[in-house]
C-alpha cells in the first residue's frame, strides 16, 4: 500500500424508535450499525480501520459503548440503554485509513439510511466539523 490518508469523523447519531417495542435491544441495534459501517469502509485492501467507536450516556449516570475495527469481527459493546429508551444520541468516532472525509461521510449516511428504511429506528446523523487537516501515514 502507498499512502494512507486519515481524515478522522466524528458525528452525533440520533436514534429514534420508531414503534415502541417493549425489551428493543440498543446494545443490538448499535453493534449492528456499527459492523454494517465497517463493512462498507473496507474498500478493496485500500483501507484499514482504525477504529468505529461511540459512547451514549443517559440520565441517571448510564452508558452504552461500542467498538469495532474489522468487519470480519463482532462488535464489542459495554454498558446498557435504560429500560423504557425510546431515542439515543450516539456520539461516533470513524477512523479509517485510506478513506477521504466525504467518503466516511457518505458510508455514514449510507448506513444512516439503510437502518431506518428498514422500519424500527430511525438515524439522523449529525457531524461535528473538525477543522484538522488530513494525516497522511506512509
Amino acid at each position: 500500500m502507498a499512502e494512507l490518508i486519515l481524515e478522522p469523523y466524528t458525528a452525533r447519531l440520533h436514534f429514534r424508535l420508531l414503534h415502541p417495542e417493549p425489551g428493543l435491544d440498543w446494545n443490538r441495534v448499535v453493534a449492528g450499525v456499527l459492523e454494517t459501517l465497517a463493512d462498507r469502509c473496507e474498500v478493496d485492501g485500500q483501507s484499514i480501520i482504525g477504529h468505529i467507536k461511540g459512547l451514549a450516556t443517559f440520565a441517571g449516570g448510564g452508558f452504552l459503548r461500542a467498538n469495532v475495527v474489522a468487519p470480519s469481527q463482532p462488535a464489542d459493546v459495554a454498558g446498557l440503554a435504560p429500560p423504557g429508551c425510546l431515542e439515543m444520541v450516539f456520539t461516533v468516532n470513524v477512523l479509517v485509513y485510506g478513506l477521504t472525509y466525504a467518503a466516511v461521510v457518505a458510508r455514514v449516511a449510507e448506513v444512516a439510511g439503510v437502518v431506518t428504511r428498514r422500519g424500527d429506528v430511525a438515524i439522523t446523523v449529525e457531524p461535528i466539523v473538525d477543522d484538522h487537516a488530513p494525516h497522511h501515514h506512509h
